[in-house]
């Protein structure tokens, strides 16, 4: 029997002010605003941020870049195997409610998630398995050098 899973890596950003953040990489690609009762919509430029963020991007492959002027840098998501993204932000009501992230962290946090969610989900047959890939890599605006990392997620179905 299948077994069929949504997934997404975590990635919390720390970012210098959230207000100030853009995410490039989704122009004209359609999503759902959580916020809004997950109304489809398609973006329109850059992401930005001025209020509570929690879309689900579809039908997205393309690398991603979050742009922070404030400390100066590019950190660019290259997705393997991940057909969805997803961009969070809770803001100062949301932030409240959680547990895990202080009162005023929002501030200084953008979440870019590889996720494979909704139509999107995975189906593995027995003997199948599934790895999706994030390759994060810092990109300073002025030099030329960057830092690399990799995140993986594996599931065998047996």
């Amino acid at each position: 029997m299948p077994f069929q899973f949504e997934q997404a890596l975590h990635t919390y950003f720390r970012v210098g002010a959230s207000q100030q953040v853009r995410v490039r990489g989704l122009d004209g690609v359609r999503y759902l605003d959580n916020t809004d009762r997950n109304r489809e919509k398609v973006q329109s430029g850059d992401v930005t941020f001025a209020s509570a963020t929690d879309n689900a991007y579809l039908d997205t492959h393309a690398e991603l870049d979050v742009i922070d002027p404030t400390l100066h840098r590019t950190i660019r998501t290259d997705k393997q195997n991940s057909a969805t993204t997803v961009v969070w932000n809770p803001w100062q009501q949301g932030a409240a409610a959680l547990s895990d992230l202080g009162n005023e962290e929002w501030q200084r946090m953008t979440c870019v998630e590889a996720s494979n969610i909704l139509h999107s989900a995975v189906s593995l047959a027995p003997g199948q398995q599934h790895t999706m890939r994030a390759t994060i890599s810092v990109v300073p605006f002025v030099e030329a050098s960057s830092v690399r990392c990799e995140f993986e997620n594996s599931i065998r179905n047996l």
